[in-house]
């Protein structure tokens, strides 16, 4: 009987432990509920946060797209529009040579020869009346 008094105190302490098991238990559930709540806030915030992010660099890269479309387009046309001009000037020197060649004929073959100077321009004005109608 020398250990009965041994027992109530292992008793109480074993009762006691056990309180203090289950009420940690409890607690650390309620925590580890608490903290998964909060994960799942935080990752839903996250999310939407990110899918905001991916519309911002969709919009972005679109834009960028269409202003290097853009400016392609505008090179594009200016070098059409040199090219028109440079062909331009090529005709209009070429047909400057061509009267300046064709006149000074003409006014070399009026000083030698008047019959043959005649000639040639009823010729070239039977060729002007053909191209201006």
């Amino acid at each position: 009987m020398n250990w009965l008094p041994h027992i109530a105190t292992v008793v109480v302490a074993v009762i006691t432990a056990l309180a203090s098991y289950f009420g940690a238990r409890q607690k650390g559930k309620a925590d580890l509920k608490k903290l998964a709540e909060s994960n799942q806030a935080e990752t839903n915030r996250l999310m939407q946060q990110h899918e905001i992010d991916i519309g911002n660099l969709r919009e972005k890269h679109k834009m960028e797209l269409e202003i290097t479309t853009l400016k392609h387009e505008q090179n594009l046309q200016l070098l059409k529009a040199q090219s028109e001009i440079k062909n331009t000037e090529q005709e209009q020197a070429i047909g400057t040579s061509l009267i300046s060649n064709v006149a000074n004929d003409f006014l070399t073959s009026l000083l030698t020869n008047p019959k043959e100077a005649e000639e040639k321009l009823a010729a070239l004005e039977s060729l002007a009346n053909r191209y201006s109608e």
